[in-house]
Order: structure tokens, then sequence, then C-alpha cells
């Protein structure tokens, strides 16, 4: 059974005060009993008669517990009093006998407060949607896991370095973990459904729940981007939405506390939409509420329940939100993995190194630069530089691979191989402006995923220890251009 919009009853004699009433009234020739059963017949002689105020002190104090909705005495200084233990109605009640009595002519009365946003049991149900709903935001925080893993191992650079584009590797990494998506989904429908019947439209519960674990995941996916560990990972994608979905909750609880009545339904929007808009626990936490009408947000007028489950604002807001939010963090993964950056962020400024400091150039060096400068080689490596912080790695490398030509980069430990290496891959981008990779004339900076669509990639750290050097060179020679490293 739905919670219903209108939780305030109406109270008066004609109702359930006059059930069990006992009213000590006086004096007795100023007590209309006439006029009472003509507008409250429901009181059945309740009336006991007292002759002076004396009296009705007297009464009221020897039968203070039976005395209903309370007495009056309509002399020379009218009084009443009534039971105090039951809010303003029986005050209200009495007074309207006393003004019946001191005018002789009818007078109805009744008392209704104003709808309480909730029911008193309306508690319970709250701590089941915080409780229920934190676990909903922490669960999509496993899938980001081994994104992480495979980030932090190389797993994924190794895929990209490959042929793999980001685009098919994400959306395979989005549906396989939606199937789970959908299963949690739906075993938390079935087991609503199967012991509760207040839910409003299930159906389009279970859409929001599935569309928030598609929104929740592909969100952790984008963290997984930029954490350091698999903790990290999990604390700031699980964390994070249990942080934001308690949010919201303070925010929604202080407004309907703290918030001048007129301005409550504008305010409560403003901070659903704007909250909502960016965190998709914001749209979880909002249509749980709206399934259970908590603070009666699916009233409509005093007992009206909104006719469409799908309009916006009911569930068919956080729909919206929720599905423009998937499109969006999946494509800040694609955007991201596909190497399109902007300039200012590509590039970062670093302290060049002294003039002192720097080698004397070889010539056979200079010339390989000077000949790279209008080849059309392969692969063309150009003016090449990575810092580190103040550490500069590789600075102004520059050489050409042309085609047939098999080419080794040698040196010692920390001479810059493998940075070199990882900037042809695409792994990472020269700290200088006027550095260039181009594959096959296309540049890995500018149009990564169209570069490594030319690159086999064999690195050092897992296939190569594993492989025979046989398989290795089978490899090479089934793609168009290839490279590795090996130390012996």
């Amino acid at each position: 059974m739905l919670t219903t919009c209108s939780t305030a009853r109406r109270e008066g004699l004609d109702l359930f005060l006059a059930a069990d009433a006992e009213i000590p009234g006086g004096p007795p020739n100023a007590v209309p009993t006439d006029i009472f059963s003509l507008i409250y017949p429901l009181l059945q002689a309740p009336f006991r008669s007292v002759t002076r105020l004396e009296g009705l002190n007297e009464y009221i104090a020897a039968n203070f517990s039976s005395a209903t909705p309370g007495g009056f005495f309509a002399g020379s200084s009218p009084t009443f009093a009534w039971k105090g233990n039951y809010q303003i109605s029986y005050a209200i009640a009495t007074q309207n006998l006393l003004d019946i009595s001191l005018l002789q002519i009818p007078i109805t009365s009744a008392f209704q407060p104003f709808d309480y946003p909730f029911l008193p049991t309306a508690g319970k149900s709250l701590q089941f949607t915080l409780y229920f709903g934190l676990a909903m935001s922490a669960y999509p925080g496993f899938f980001s896991l081994y994104t992480n893993v495979e980030r932090l191992r190389n797993v994924r650079a190794l895929h990209y370095s490959n042929g793999v584009r980001a685009g098919p590797l994400w959306v395979a990494y989005t549906l396989f973990d939606f199937l789970i998506v959908l299963l949690v989904s739906a075993a938390a429908i079935i087991a609503f459904t199967a012991t509760t019947d207040v839910l409003y439209a299930p159906a389009y519960l279970f859409v929001v729940f599935m569309l928030y674990g598609l929104s929740a995941t592909t969100m952790s996916y984008v963290v997984s981007l930029f954490t350091t560990s698999q903790l990290a990972t999990f604390a700031f994608a699980a964390g994070g939405q249990c942080c934001m979905f308690l949010i919201y909750f303070v925010v929604y609880m202080v407004l309907l506390t703290y918030a001048p009545t007129a301005d409550i339904d504008r305010d409560v929007n403003i901070a659903n939409y704007t909250i909502a808009l960016f965190f998709p626990a914001g749209n979880l936490l909002r249509a749980l509420l709206l399934a259970f009408n908590q603070f009666s947000l699916l009233c409509r007028g005093t007992d009206q329940i909104a006719s469409y489950p799908g309009a916006f604002d009911v569930y068919g807001g956080p729909i919206l939100y929720l599905i423009l939010q998937s499109v969006v963090f999946l494509t800040i993964l694609i955007w991201y993995d596909s190497g399109y950056q902007p300039a200012f962020l590509a590039r970062k400024k670093h302290r060049l190194q002294d003039v002192e400091l720097t080698d004397e150039v070889d010539p056979e060096v200079f010339a390989e630069a000077k000949r790279v400068d209008s080849a059309h080689d392969e692969l063309r490596v150009l003016h090449a530089t990575k810092a580190f912080g103040p550490n500069i790695a590789v600075q102004d490398v520059t050489f050409g691979v042309p085609k047939g030509e098999v080419f080794a980069l040698l040196g010692p430990n920390g001479a810059g191989k493998s940075t070199t290496i990882g900037l042809i891959r695409g792994d990472s981008r020269p700290s200088d402006k006027s550095s260039e990779i181009l594959i096959e004339d296309t540049s890995i900076l500018r149009h990564r995923a169209a570069a490594r669509s030319h690159l086999g990639v064999c690195p050092q750290f897992d296939a190569v220890r594993l492989s025979h050097p046989l398989d290795i060179l089978r490899h090479r020679l089934m793609t168009p251009f290839g490279f590795g490293r090996w130390t012996v």
C-alpha cells in the first residue's frame, strides 16, 4: 500500500471526538442540549451538570482522566478546561461548546492540521533507503579494480600498441560489467516486490537501477585512469559515490528542516537537479525517495499521486541524467585513451639542460638528424624530449627507420631507451613543443589510434622473457612495423 498524500485527518465533535465523551458543563439553564444534539448527533447525553465554577474545577480535579474532551462554565466568568495531551483539537472542541452556550446559536467547528510531509513511521523506510543506497553506491567500484591494474601493468598499453582501439576496448569492458549490473538490478527489484507492495512503479525503478549501475561503472573507469593503486581506485570510486549519496541526503534533510516553508519545493528541486547532474548517486537517492513516496514527492494536490512515472519530475529526470552521464563518462574514456589532449595539457615546461653539461654531438648523429628532417621513413623521431620534473630523460633525440631496416637502441641503464620506446608507442608524450613522432607519416601525438595501427610491440616486461626469439621474429614479420627491446 503506497504512502498516502494526505497524512492529517479532520477532527471534531461530529467525528471521533464524540466517542466516549464526558463533558461537565453549567450552569444547567445555559447548556443548550437541543442545539448540541442538532449539530453533533454523535454526542449521546455526555453532559454532566455543574452549578458553580468551583463545581467545574472540583469535577475536573476528581475526573481528569475521563473528562473528554473537556468542560465549560458559561456563567458570569466564562471558563473552559480541556484535556491537554491530545493536541489542540480538544481545546477547540471545548471552546466551541462554550461559544454555543454563551450565544445560544448553532456553531459548527472542526480542526484539521496541515499535511505532514512524512508519516511518523517514515524513519524506518529512510533507514532502509540510506543503507541500501550506500550498498548500491559502493558496488560499481569493484569494476574499476581490473581496469586499474591493467593500466598499471601496461597491459592496456600493449593492447593499444598492437592495434586495439580505445573505443571497442572500453565498450567491451562496459558491456561485460553491464551483465553483472543487470543481475544486481533484477535481484534488487525481485526482492523488493516479493517482500512489499509499497513501491511506486517498480518497473521504472529497475530502469533507474540499471542505468545507475552503467553510469557509476563508467565513472569508476574514469577514476581508474588516474589512481596509482587498486586500493586508491576503490577508495575514490566507491567512497566518492557514497560521499555524494550522503551529501545529497544531508542537503535534502537540511532544506526540509531549515528552509522557509514557501521555498522548500524550489530549493529541493535546485539541489536535486544540481547534484544529480554530476553524480549518479544523486539520481539513485532521488529514485529511492520517489519509490517510497518519501516527503510526499509523488503527491499532486492533497490526494493525487503522479499518474505518469516517466515524467521528468518523477523517474524521467533520473533516467535522462543517468543516460547522459553514461555517454559523457564513456566519451571521456575513449577520448583520454585515444590521445586527444589539448596542447596545454600535453606539453609541460621543463628546465633545459645547461650547454656546458651537454655532450658534443657526434657528426653521424648530426647527419642523421639532418637526413630525417626531409626523409619519409616509416618511423621518424624528431627532436624528442622527455622530462620528469627537473630531470631530463631524453633530450632532442632524432632518428629514422626506413622500410626494411633493422634498428636497435643500445645504451646503459638509465640512458633513456625505454622512455624513447614509450614515446614511440604513445604511452607517454614529449615534454617539448618541437617534438614529433611519425609512424608512416602519421603523428602518434595527434592521431595516436591511427598511428598505433601500424605498430607491433613485444615489450620486455612480459612477452620477451616468456617467448622464444623465433616466435618474436615471426610476430614482427607479421606486422607492418615492429620493435622491442632486449636486455642482455
